[in-house]
């Protein structure tokens, strides 16, 4: 009868202690996965209309232009041969960028894995030229 009622006891404070107010926390969604299959990720690349810097990373300047890194997302394309009056002209939208580099009218960057090169030589008619897959070895896609 004792240790029935010392589990009693035990079971009521155990009961008694248990804290259901969650004011004191506050839950916050720290990162989402975004899922998506290696041909998709592959096709995302895009050259669209310009938009506004988000998270700016490796800055490149080549000849009037300056390439400003968005990390993770692409490369925006800026206009600097008046420097007072800078003029956005595009953005490529390269998912997993965050290195590039420009040389002889080509920029360099990496997508992930995968190394881009674009032609800049016509700055209005940017393209793709080369994709070269799985250079990079950081990342298990």
């Amino acid at each position: 009868m004792t240790s029935n009622y010392h589990f009693l006891v035990l079971a009521l404070i155990i009961f008694c202690s248990c804290d259901k107010d969650d004011a004191d926390y506050e839950f916050v969604n720290v990162a989402t996965a975004e899922l998506m299959s290696k041909s998709e990720f592959r096709s995302s690349v895009d050259i669209i209309a310009p938009r506004t810097i988000q998270v700016p990373g490796k800055i490149y300047a080549y000849n009037d232009f300056i390439f400003v890194n968005d990390v993770n997302r692409g490369v925006h394309i800026i206009d600097n041969a008046n420097p007072v009056i800078p003029k956005a002209i595009s953005y490529i939208k390269i998912p997993g960028n965050e290195d590039i580099s420009v040389k002889d009218d080509y920029l360099y960057a990496d997508s992930a894995t995968d190394l881009l090169v674009f032609d800049i030589s016509i700055i209005n008619a940017i393209s793709l030229v080369e994709r070269l897959e799985d250079v990079f070895t950081v990342y298990s896609l």
